[in-house]
This record gives C-alpha cells, sequence and structure tokens, in this order.
C-alpha cells in the first residue's frame, strides 16, 4: 500500500500574493470612494426637493462603486481558490485515497468582501495599538489555525510548513534531530516518553520522565508539542542548547548536537520457552521492515508464541499496519472506513496466503490508540490471538491531510473506522480477553511487569 502526497502544478505562488496585493490596494480605493460617496449622500439629503436632479449622478456614481467592489471580490476568490483551492487528499491513518477539488463554500464566497476588510481592519488595529510589535507571519498563521480549530476536534488542525515537514520526516522514521520522543504530560508539560538509542540524547544523559522547559532560549510554555519538537529538529550538525527538569527536579541547561536519528519502533527478544517478544512503539513507514527483521529473528530461535506489546503505541501510518497484518494474519479484512455519508472509503486486507501458525498475545492498555487498535481489534476479531491488558484508548477516527502548495497542509479528520466485524470503537476502546492491571510499584522496585507476566501465562496455556 502506498502513502500518497500531494503534488500541484499551479502558478507561482509569489506571483500569486503580489497579485493579492494589488487587489488589496484597489479595495482601499473602493473603500475611500464608498466615504466619499456618504460623504455626499449626507449632504444631499440636505438639499430641497428642487435639488433632486443630483439623485441621479449618486445613483451612477453608487452603481459605479458597487461595480468596482463586486469586481474585486470576484478577483479575491478566483485567487484565493489558486491559493488554497488546489489540493488533493491523503489519509494519514489510512491508504491514500485521492478526492475531487472541493468547492468554495457559497455562504463564504457571498462573504468574502466583509471577510477580507474585517481582517484586513482588525489587523490594522493591532499593528496601531498593540502594546509589541507584531508578527505579520504569525499571525496571518494564526488565521488559518483559527479556520480550522474552529472545527472544536482535538485532532484536526493546521500545519505550517516547518510543522507539516517535521510530520512527514516522523512518519518516514528517520529525522534530523535529539532522539528524544515526547508526550504531553497529565500537567501540560513536554516530557520524554522514551530516547533513541544511540541518538545525541541518549548520549546528554537524558532519561524518560525529564521535561523540556525551554528550547534555545523559547519557553515551551502554552506551546503544541509539534511546535516544540520544530525547535528541537534542525540541520545536521547543528547546535541546540534544552533545558530541563529532571525526575528529581533538578533543572540544567544541555548542549546537544542534531543528527540523523532512525526511529526505532519495533525491538524484540526471546523470552523464556520459546516465546518471542515483539515491543511496538509506533507505526511508521520502517516499522514493517523493523517487525518482519524482529520475527525472523525470533524464527531462527525457534519461537514457539509471539507476544507483541502495543502499550503505549499511539498509532501512526495504517500501511505499516497493514504490512504487519500481512506477515501474522491470513488473508482476509484488517478494518474499513466510512466518511460521513456512510459511504466506504476505503477497506484494508492482509493479502499474503501466509502467515506466522503461532499463538499470539496482544498486550494493551489506555494508551494504545488508533492504528494500534486497528491491529488489536483485527486479530481480536477475527480470532487470531488474545488480548491481555487493559482497554484501550478509543480513537476511531480516520486523519487525512490535505497538503497546499506553499508548504503547508491540514490534518483533518475525515473517516470512522471499523473493525473486521463492523465495530465503532471510538470513545469506548477494544476490551482484553484478560483484564490486568499495570502494577507500577513491582515494576520500578522489583521489575515485574505484571501485564507481561499475564501474556507469558496465557500464551503458554496457548502453546499446550
Amino acid at each position: 500500500m502506498n502513502k500518497e502526497m500531494l503534488e500541484t502544478n499551479s502558478s507561482n505562488n509569489a506571483q500569486d500574493i503580489e497579485e493579492l496585493e494589488e487587489i488589496i490596494k484597489e479595495i482601499e480605493k473602493t473603500e475611500e470612494i464608498v466615504e466619499q460617496q456618504e460623504k455626499e449622500k449626507q449632504l444631499k439629503k440636505t438639499l430641497s426637493e428642487d435639488d433632486k436632479p443630483g439623485s441621479r449622478e449618486s445613483f451612477f456614481s453608487g452603481l459605479y462603486t458597487g461595480m468596482v467592489m463586486l469586481a474585486t471580490v470576484v478577483m479575491i476568490v478566483l485567487i484565493l481558490v489558486m491559493l488554497i483551492g488546489d489540493k488533493r487528499i491523503a489519509f494519514i491513518d489510512a491508504d491514500a485515497t485521492k478526492y475531487d477539488y472541493p468547492q468554495t463554500n457559497e455562504n463564504i464566497s457571498k462573504d468574502m468582501g466583509n471577510i477580507s476588510a474585517k481582517i484586513e481592519y482588525i489587523a490594522s488595529v493591532l499593528s496601531e495599538y498593540y502594546l509589541e510589535d507584531v508578527d505579520d507571519k504569525r499571525m496571518i498563521e494564526g488565521i488559518y489555525a483559527g479556520m480550522v480549530a474552529s472545527l472544536g476536534d482535538v485532532y484536526s488542525i493546521y500545519l505550517p510548513g516547518e510543522t507539516y515537514d517535521d510530520l512527514m520526516e516522523e512518519t518516514e522514521g528517520v529525522y534530523s534531530g535529539i532522539g528524544s520522543i515526547v508526550r504531553t504530560n497529565s500537567d501540560g508539560e513536554l516530557e520524554i516518553e522514551s530516547v533513541t538509542s544511540g541518538s545525541p540524547s541518549e548520549e546528554a544523559g537524558l532519561k524518560i520522565g525529564d521535561v523540556f522547559l525551554e528550547i534555545d532560549g523559547v519557553s515551551l510554555k502554552g506551546l503544541k508539542s509539534e511546535e516544540a519538537v520544530t525547535l528541537m529538529r534542525g540541520e545536521e550538525g547543528t547546535s541546540v542548547t534544552v533545558k530541563i527538569r529532571t525526575k528529581e527536579g533538578e533543572e540544567k541547561e544541555i548542549t546537544l548536537k542534531r543528527e540523523s536519528v532512525e526511529i526505532i519502533s519495533a525491538t524484540h527478544e526471546m523470552l523464556e520457552d520459546g516465546i518471542g517478544y515483539v515491543k511496538i512503539s509506533g507505526f511508521e513507514i520502517n516499522t514493517v521492515k523493523q517487525f518482519n527483521k524482529a520475527i525472523t529473528a525470533l524464527e531462527k530461535e525457534n519461537m514457539k508464541g509471539l507476544i507483541i506489546d502495543l502499550r503505549g503505541n499511539p498509532g501512526g501510518v495504517l500501511s505499516s499496519v497493514s504490512g504487519i497484518a500481512d506477515r501474522i494474519l491470513p488473508k482476509g479484512l484488517v478494518m474499513y472506513t466510512e466518511d460521513k455519508h456512510g459511504n466506504l472509503v476505503d477497506k484494508v486486507e492482509s493479502t499474503d496466503d501466509e502467515s506466522i501458525e503461532l499463538p499470539i498475545v496482544v498486550l494493551i492498555d489506555k494508551n494504545s490508540a488508533s492504528a494500534s487498535e486497528v491491529l488489536a481489534g483485527a486479530i481480536k476479531d477475527r480470532d487470531a490471538g488474545k488480548l491481555v491488558g487493559k482497554t484501550t484508548f478509543g480513537k476511531g477516527i480516520v486523519q487525512s491531510l490535505v497538503a497546499m502548495k506553499d508548504g503547508s497542509a491540514i490534518k483533518l479528520t475525515t473517516a470512522k473506522y471499523y473493525t473486521p466485524d463492523g465495530h465503532y470503537i471510538h470513545g469506548k476502546g477494544i476490551e482484553p480477553d484478560f483484564e490486568v492491571d499495570f502494577d507500577g510499584d513491582k515494576y520500578y522496585n522489583d521489575g515485574i511487569d505484571t501485564q507481561l507476566e499475564k501474556g507469558i501465562e496465557v500464551l503458554k496455556e496457548m502453546i499446550e
């Protein structure tokens, strides 16, 4: 399955912007004309009935003004369509699917003149009266972000160019950065979730649970994780200074040199009695290759059963799930998606006739989400293994990327997905066959993973 991205063949963006600037100048001239007409109208109200012939002149003047305004609004709509209308859609959490160009919203088109004028007015007020300097670029990006945020959907966001590039790098499984995988904790802080082996972060002594406070002097308070990650990444060989707070509460600054980092999303080891163990931390493009390599290595050690650990896995690229399903499931349905009208959008299937014929246990928890739930749901519905742990997160919706020619993109919720048996798990999650709590005290004090121990117990019974 292939992940498709937007490719456009539209006119030069710089030329479009110059044309838009010229139109804005025309609008300013038109506003001056309208203002003058209003003054004339007030003046004519004081004239006697004998002066009525003047109203004819006012009529034609007003007609001219209206025609000029209509023409400028039409031109603005046309240029905006060129700027933001030339796009195709590709799934992140599902296979790439093409859509027709969307039609311009009729209500927005009708109000385009008022919308443009209001935006220009607010911008002038901010520029003139705001106490500090106004960052015009950030203000414009905020307009775009605000449109998407108006949906009230936490999964739908506007991605500026740099953030979009970072997302694509991460999806590929290779990026230039420091090797810290982060998440937003319950206090809204950027906390290290894992440290890539051999990365600058590991060499600098950064550990799971450490919190990033500043990056190159920029406070991370109020920043989204995507924005913070953009600050961490950069050209290979460049330096970045981070301020962290360790788990022990100590604050310190560390300077690291960015390197090319491969995200290791599938690791493995052979446990007792021929039980193979594979931990999948995320579904990236290179995860399938890493997973297949792990399975091959375990098979060489005479694996008798397999544990797949999806705990804490937030999801990723669905084509990666499909590739893994090909290795462990016989040919059949993995999931399907429907749009808001109930139309079938996509079906994902495992296509290989051959699969590993071994007992399988999947470890899940409340942080197993999205693509993780797709794999867990397929294994459960098709009776290909047992689930051990806690009910999953419950993300049963699909996001798509709408990429634009200026390098930015929109990540937009576009479909619901269903398990092979037709279960819609959004807001519900997938229940395990064997519910087991994770005992943090036993794990951190004695090194005992209660959920893994139960998984081994269940798998041994399946092997026998």
